[in-house]
Parts: C-alpha cells; sequence; structure tokens
C-alpha cells in the first residue's frame, strides 16, 4: 500500500494542535500497515462531488481526506482538519490525472467557482476567442499549459489579472502558475517548454506518476525519515516538492563544478 502526501496538507497539519499531528503522524503509519483495518473509518461520503474521495477519522473531533484508487493501492493523503472544516473543503473538489501535465491535480469543481469574472461560455474554442485575458490562446494551448478541460470556461471568462488572482485559490497550483506567466508577457512556448521538461517519457502508468510535475505537489512516504520530520515538526516543504527545474539541478550529475544562477526569488 503507497500513500503519498499532497503538498497543501502540511498546510492543513500545521494549523492543528500539537497533540493532533502527533495522532496525525500515528493514523500514518496505521494506515501504511493496514488501510482496510476498521479503526480508521475510511468512509465515502455522498455529497463530495469527487465519489473517490474518503474520509477517515484521526480522532474524535477530527478528520483526514483521502483519494482513494478505484484500482491498486496508491492513496492519496489531501488534507486535515476539524471535521466541519475537513467536510466544507473536500466538498466540491476534484482530484484527477493531467496528461498534458502528467500530473495529478487538486481544484474546485466549476459548479462552484464564486469569483469576480466574465460570465464564461461552456463551449469549446478551436480558435482564440473573446477579448479577454488569454484571448490569444487557443483552448489546446491552456490545455497544455496544466488548466484543467472542466476549467476552461471559467479561465476563457477572466477580463483581467485581477480576475485571474480571485480564480487563484480554484485553481491547480501549476495551472495557475502557468496562467500568470502567460498574462505576465512570457512566451507560449516557453511555458510549454518548461511543462514537457517536467515529464518523463515512459508508456508505464506507474512510471509517470514518478515525473518531476507531479513530484513537484505528491510525495510518496516510503520510510520513516519524512514521517519523522512530520512528528518533530521540521519539515521543510521546500526541500521536498521541487520544482522541475531546481529538482533536475539537485538531482543531476554534473562533471566538476557546475554553476546556478536565477532571478532574485526563485530559490
Amino acid at each position: 500500500m503507497k500513500i503519498i502526501l499532497y503538498d497543501k496538507f502540511w498546510d492543513s497539519n500545521l494549523k492543528l494542535p500539537r497533540k493532533i499531528q502527533e495522532k496525525v503522524v500515528d493514523f500514518i503509519k496505521k494506515f501504511r500497515a493496514n488501510s482496510k483495518s476498521a479503526a480508521i473509518h475510511l468512509e465515502p461520503i455522498s455529497t463530495f462531488k469527487d465519489p473517490q474521495l474518503r474520509t477517515a477519522r484521526i480522532s474524535q473531533k477530527y478528520r483526514a481526506i483521502l483519494h482513494a484508487p478505484v484500482t491498486g493501492d496508491m492513496y492519496h493523503l489531501l488534507w486535515v482538519d476539524n471535521h466541519d472544516e475537513a467536510m466544507a473543503w473536500a466538498r466540491n473538489k476534484v482530484f484527477e490525472w493531467n496528461d498534458h501535465l502528467q500530473s495529478f491535480q487538486v481544484f474546485t469543481s466549476p459548479e462552484a467557482i464564486d469569483a469576480p469574472c466574465s460570465t464564461p461560455t461552456a463551449e469549446y474554442h478551436d480558435t482564440a476567442p473573446g477579448n479577454g485575458l488569454f484571448s490569444a490562446y487557443r483552448d489546446k494551448d491552456l490545455l497544455r499549459v496544466g488548466v484543467p478541460e472542466v476549467l476552461l470556461p471559467s479561465v476563457q471568462g477572466l477580463a483581467d489579472l485581477s480576475d485571474l488572482e480571485a480564480l487563484e485559490k480554484f485553481l491547480p497550483q501549476d495551472a495557475f502558475e502557468n496562467l500568470f506567466y502567460l498574462a505576465d508577457g512570457v512566451e507560449l512556448a516557453t511555458v510549454i517548454q518548461d511543462v514537457e521538461d517536467g515529464k518523463i517519457e515512459s508508456s508505464s502508468q506507474e512510471d509517470a506518476f514518478n515525473s518531476p510535475n507531479n513530484q513537484r505537489s505528491f510525495i510518496e512516504v516510503s520510510d520513516d525519515e519524512l514521517l519523522n520530520e512530520l512528528f518533530t515538526g521540521e519539515v521543510r516543504k521546500w526541500k521536498r516538492y521541487l520544482h522541475p527545474s531546481q529538482r533536475k539541478l539537485v538531482e543531476g550529475n554534473f562533471r566538476g563544478p557546475a554553476k546556478v544562477s536565477g532571478a532574485a526569488g526563485t530559490g
């Protein structure tokens, strides 16, 4: 059984009381040992938009949100919170694989989006529509930079940068960043090349799960080192969840000295 940690999970966990954080670590250990244990209380919720999302009991008051596979043994731990807050977070979330990015994504179902942007059209465009923020791009361009197909109408309805910023909390993080680059004037070909550089060449779906694009947001708990960091509160997300360009440098082999440079704030 594999348990994969979503990078946003850490944000929710760090807000919990210390004793509950310790219970989260115990929960992960128990889940890795036996995900079918009755003590875990892994349950589907009929009101969730995504039928594969599950709740699990951390304590009487706290719940974890996980994505359960249709087949296989790969579970994704997405969020942990008070019962009501956890239910509210998961209610309209969608978890799906994006072949264009070679990565899983978490985003809000379009029916639940409440953002101050232009009213979108549900029509799929082969040519660039309207005069909005992304009117210069076809749907196939936006798909290639990571926009989920169901969110294309919402993105097409954006009038300006403030609309994009209002939509950020509903979008997958990678898609938002790529859209921001486009809005900031970065060439489409450059953004697409960055996406392609984060993919791997393999016909195996399991290999694709290990792509740099996917590891940017999802990492497997394969040993106790990560759990120890979680338990002690010493986890550093920036060391684990690397942008593909960063991972290429960190894991690369260099013959002799190498110089790495970048703009301020790039890490």
